[in-house]
Order: structure tokens, then sequence, then C-alpha cells
């Protein structure tokens, strides 16, 4: 009789478990295609990707006159929201993301994002709405949206830019910016463990002989000499590495550029918080004097 009970427990156990590691509600009375494998895509901070994915693939047999898809990041939730030509964006993605609204309507609901930030790096599931009444539901408040279908899984790998440059003293030293979103340079010297803010966008740091290129979107640091050796770092406003240089300076070297493509860790970045106190004192201070 114990021994029945636990098995009792068990299954229970199994069953609410199952249920609460699904993230919407199947649909009764549909019969659903085994889901996709999760496709994984790789790009680097400050480039355009896309996050395919197919609902027909999975409802082949519903017909939708207006299709409605959900893009959630398994970290922080929705992301984006789309019904024909009704849209729903989180604020941190809103003018880098879209699906298009030709593409959904014949079965493509594939995730474009447009100058991808270390921040957008994750899973990300699809799920496709049906409205239980077309009539009430509204996608842009995403209250009483019907039922949510999964559609598919991607994985975002994004990776930081990392170089190695080889100058002769005298020459430039130039930094691209890769993004809009880069907002400070910091400076860790060869013989050194602390780093030193160099710039911060819209205000000149502490050092001056380091110039911003907006046109071309980069930074120059004019004239490099064996004391500037060493490693450096453009940051996002979040404090997240978007590209890392190392610098070696050599009367004898000829001048070269070597790009490494390492995953972004999350931790490849060691900067005392005081600096990045400092780095985001004088971007708001910045924002006042606008």
């Amino acid at each position: 009789m114990a021994t029945t009970a636990r098995s009792w427990v068990l299954l229970l156990l199994a069953v609410i478990d199952r249920s609460a590691s699904s993230t919407l509600p199947p649909t009764p009375g549909l019969t659903l295609a085994p889901p996709p494998a999760p496709a994984v895509v790789s790009t680097l901070v400050g480039t355009d990707t896309v996050l395919p994915c197919s609902w027909q693939q999975r409802l082949s047999h519903l017909s939708q006159s207006v299709p409605h898809v959900q893009w959630c990041l398994e970290s922080s939730g929705p992301v984006l929201e789309q019904r024909g030509s009704e849209r729903w964006a989180s604020p941190d993605i809103s003018d880098r993301a879209q699906v298009s609204e030709s593409g959904l309507q014949t079965g493509d609901c594939s995730l474009l994002i447009q100058d991808v930030q270390v921040s957008d790096g994750g899973q990300y599931h699809g799920y496709m709405i049906l409205d239980q009444d077309q009539t009430q539901t509204e996608s842009k408040t995403r209250t009483n949206i019907g039922i949510g279908v999964f559609i598919g899984s991607v994985k975002l790998l994004v990776f930081d830019h990392r170089l190695v440059e080889n100058k002769r003293p005298g020459e430039n030293l130039v930094l691209d910016l890769y993004t809009s979103h880069s907002m400070s340079l910091f400076f860790q010297g060869s013989n050194s463990s602390e780093w030193k803010l160099l710039w911060t966008r819209d205000r000149s740091g502490p050092e001056s002989r380091v110039r911003l290129d907006s046109e071309k979107n980069r930074l120059l640091l004019r004239s490099v000499s064996e004391s500037d050796q060493g490693i450096y770092k453009v940051l996002d406003l979040h404090g997240l590495t978007v590209s890392s240089t190392r610098l070696s300076v050599d009367q004898g070297t000829s001048t070269a550029r070597e790009s490494i493509i390492e995953e972004y860790r999350g931790d490849g970045v060691k900067i005392d918080p005081c600096a990045l106190l400092l780095t985001a004192s004088l971007f708001v201070a910045s924002l006042f004097l606008l």
C-alpha cells in the first residue's frame, strides 16, 4: 500500500513539473507537428542578424487570416509581438527588431534584429497566438491574446570584436566603435593592472589625444609610442565589451591587424567600479548639457 501511494506521489510530481515547464498552454484539439530542432545563430556586436522561424512548419493545417506571432527572450520575457501591421516591442529593442509583415502572412515569422548588442544574446522562443475571439484581441496591450502555440526556438550567440594591432612609433591607432551604443573607451597598460578612462561619447575624456570621427563611427589615437602598448576596450552603456584591441608598438615591426573571434562570456571586462561610475556620471552630465 505504501509503495502504491509513493508511486502516485511521484506521478503527480512528474505531471506538475511538466505543466510548469510549459511557457504557454497548448491549444485544445490541435494535432501539432513535432517541434523544430533549436537553431543556433552567431553574430558580432553591431551587425544585423535574422532568427529564422516558420509558423507553417508547425501549423500548416491552420488558416490564420491575420497571423499573430510573439517572440520571447528566455531571460527577460516578451521582446516583440506582431499581428498584421499591429506591433509591440520591448523598449530595449523597439527600434531594432521587426518581423516582415508580408513574410508573416505567408508563414515566415523570422525575427530581424538590427545593430545587435551583447545584451541581445540568449535563447529566443517563438509562439503563434491563436485568438479565441478576434474582436477581443489587442496585441499592443498583450492582454487577452488567446492561446500560444510554440513554433520554434533560436539561440543567439553574440561575439565582441577582438583584435591585435602592431604599430610603429608615430603611427595612428584606429579603433572602430561598431555601434552607436558604444559609450566609452578604457585602457590598461602592458605593465599595469589598472584601467584608465580615455573617452566617453559626447564628452571629452582626460586623454586629449583620443578623437572621435563621428562620420565613420571610430576613435583615433594619434602618434602612438611604447607607453601606449596595452589593451583598449570599447564598452557600451551597461559596461559590456563591444571590442577589445591589444596594441604592440615596435620600431622594427610591420603594421598589421589581426582579428580574433571568441564568444562573449560576460566576464571579459575587469574594470574598477569607480571608473564605471565616472563613465555613467559623464554620460548623464552630457545629457543635461544638450
